[in-house]
């Protein structure tokens, strides 16, 4: 935290600075305390749908949802890996480890200063069955670049899924924090 000329104040140093990408990417940040409210819901949803990834013995096209076959299979030892977009403060890596339920890789993707790195192993894992987790992510980028995140997948990837959640009913509490947090 800074203020101009170096002194300390309650503004972060790119919102200091005429730099309203960084002024916004500070907003996004921001929204993770946000957010907390639906927290609950959507953690469960991707961590139940994450579980039934890694346990199953099937590539994406072919996953199932039951969890007799989810027990069954997970011993087959079939190599798979997940990306977590837009991770932030996302523990579900820890978590699932600590149960022992892990996926070969386990990427968690967030701003540029972190994913370079991220990206290049990412690619060199291209024929692992591969999940996509984007949480909260694609109503803070652009259309173009949302496009050409699937299409870097669609190019790179053997056999990938997406998990999407996002903000869809501007309306109730959630929708209404994310559309004041955009503006």
């Amino acid at each position: 935290m800074g203020a101009p000329g170096g002194g300390g104040g309650p503004f972060p140093p790119s919102m200091m600075r005429d730099d309203p990408q960084a002024a916004r990417d500070d907003v996004i940040k921001g929204t993770d305390d946000d957010a907390i409210i639906s927290s609950y819901l959507r953690t469960r949803s991707l961590d139940t749908f994450t579980e039934q990834f890694i346990k199953s013995g099937t590539v994406p096209s072919q996953t199932t949802t039951t969890t007799a076959a989810a027990a069954t299979t997970h011993e087959t030892g079939i190599k798979k890996q997940i990306v977590s977009l837009g991770c932030g403060s996302d523990t579900r890596y820890f978590k699932f480890k600590a149960k022992g339920l892990s996926a070969h890789k386990y990427f968690e993707i967030d701003f540029p200063e972190s994913t370079a790195k991220k990206a290049v192993v990412i690619k060199k894992n291209k024929a692992l069955p591969t999940l996509f987790l984007s949480e909260c992510v694609l109503i803070y980028i652009q259309p173009g670049d949302s496009d050409a995140i699937v299409n870097w997948v669609g190019a790179n990837m053997d056999a990938s899924l997406f998990v999407v959640y996002e903000q869809i009913n501007p309306t109730d509490a959630f929708g209404a924090m994310m559309l004041r947090n955009l503006k």
